[in-house]
């Protein structure tokens, strides 16, 4: 429980950083505690594998990976990215997002956006479409 209530806690400090520099429209860096988020997401990370954590590893690991939490913070890091002119990756974590949590609608909006700017306008549009 100390395990999952640090990393929770470490992890809300990141993202509020992060949300921060969006703001102040400083993507490169807001994408890069992003990534330092998303990173956080392996069990690795997590856990400094004591017996007691092994117990626990798998279903942290599980918890981790399919987190709404990490569909946000990918759908954001994909927004940082769209405004760096990354749109292939910004494609990729907007797929991920919407994988882990298919009604992200923030995800659909910069996926929309990325194919726009990969002048692929009819997927952009049925993207959009309900």
């Amino acid at each position: 429980v100390k395990m999952a209530l640090s990393f929770a806690k470490d992890t809300k400090a990141l993202h509020d950083e992060a949300r921060v520099l969006t703001k102040t429209r400083e993507f490169s860096k807001a994408a890069e505690i992003y990534t330092k988020i998303i990173d956080s997401f392996t069990i690795e990370s997590i856990a400094k594998h004591t017996e007691e954590d092994k117990v626990v590893l798998p279903t942290l690991n599980q918890l981790a990976t399919s987190s709404p939490l990490r569909a946000i913070i990918l759908a954001e890091r994909a927004n940082c990215l769209l405004r760096l002119n990354d749109f292939i990756t910004a494609l990729r974590d907007c797929a991920t997002s919407i994988y882990i949590k298919d009604d992200c609608i923030d995800a659909h909006i910069i996926k929309a956006a990325a194919l726009r700017g990969l002048n692929r306008f009819d997927d952009a549009l049925s993207e959009l479409e309900p």
